[in-house]
C-alpha cells in the first residue's frame, strides 16, 4: 500500500494542474505557449512509464481540452543528472495551444 491515497495523489496532480492554467492566456484565436518544468519519480535506468510526469502532464492537457483550448503541438526536453541528489531527469515542456 502507498503513503499516498489515489485521491491525496489526484488532489495534487489537479492543484498542479490548476496553477498551470493560470498562466493561459485567454482565448483569442492566436497562437500562444506555455512553458513549465518538473521532474521525474526517481532515477529510471531501464525502459518504463515515468507515472509522475505522465500523470501531470494528462491532467494539465485534459483540463487545458475540457476548458475548450486546442493543444497544438507538446515539445518535451530532459535533463539528465537533476535534483537534490543528482537522480532525476528534468523536464522542460512546451505545450503550444490556441
Amino acid at each position: 500500500m502507498g503513503l499516498f491515497s489515489q485521491q491525496t495523489k489526484d488532489n495534487f496532480n489537479n492543484a498542479r494542474a490548476d496553477s498551470v492554467l493560470k498562466c493561459l492566456k485567454p482565448k483569442d484565436g492566436k497562437t500562444h505557449i506555455i512553458v513549465f518544468r518538473s521532474f521525474s519519480k526517481a532515477a529510471l535506468n531501464v525502459f518504463g512509464c515515468d507515472e509522475k510526469y505522465t500523470n501531470e502532464m494528462d491532467a494539465i492537457l485534459v483540463d487545458m481540452q475540457n476548458k475548450d483550448y486546442e493543444i497544438i503541438d507538446v515539445k518535451i526536453n530532459t535533463l539528465s543528472n537533476q535534483g537534490a541528489t543528482g537522480q532525476r531527469d528534468g523536464y522542460i515542456t512546451c505545450v503550444t495551444y490556441r
